[in-house]
């Protein structure tokens, strides 16, 4: 067996045992709170991280729209160079940040914080500034990431994706989401063909 092909196995045990970590250590009143608020949100879910934590926010802000929970991922970087403005008072802000260090998001606290938007934190820093300005804090378990370096986000992408996912399956389920429901928004690809056929 290679190195590489050892530390690809590796990696996936990694993985696995992050998911796992999450219903062991995951907050439950937290996780509640998580779905009750996004559910609830009268206008846009604005989904924001900068990096990895940006494509996180990119990929639930689809799923979401996928199951017609209004969401769009809001660009940190954009935002404070004037797309701020598109945001409402009936909005909500889900801002993904795994270190919970980001100056691109610090810099929209004083204009979300002045227009009183929530703010729902993502991140596996308990400690973080931001958790200071959030309405809800979901602190994700630490995890060991799993490439050499232990530095890249590696396992700590896959566990915060699983929230992501965890949250639209509760979702589905308070909305009673049905095949019906996807078809009208999803005809194309192979998902479109899938329903289409039966």
């Amino acid at each position: 067996m290679t190195k590489a092909w050892q530390a690809a196995t590796r990696c996936w045990t990694m993985y696995r045992d992050a998911i796992q970590t999450l219903s062991e250590d995951l907050s439950r009143d937290n996780w509640q709170q998580c779905l009750q608020k996004i559910e609830s949100c009268q206008g846009n879910r604005l989904i924001t991280g900068v990096g990895t934590s940006g494509i996180v926010a990119r990929k639930f802000a689809h799923m979401l729209a996928s199951i017609k929970v209004p969401a769009i991922y809001f660009n940190p970087t954009d935002a404070v160079h004037g797309e701020l403005g598109i945001i409402t008072r009936n909005d909500i802000v889900i801002m993904f940040t795994r270190g919970g260090y980001s100056t691109e998001l610090d810099a929209m606290i004083p204009y979300l914080s002045a227009q009183q938007i929530p703010i729902i934190l993502i991140t596996e820093n308990a400690q973080a500034p931001l958790t200071a300005w959030s309405d809800l804090t979901v602190v994700l378990p630490n995890t060991q990431e799993s490439d050499p370096l232990a530095t890249l986000a590696t396992t700590s992408i896959i566990q915060a994706l699983s929230l992501c996912d965890s949250i639209c399956i509760g979702l589905m389920i308070r909305s009673n989401y049905q095949e019906q429901d996807l078809l009208e928004i999803h005809p194309g690809g192979a998902v479109g063909i899938k329903l289409f056929s039966k």
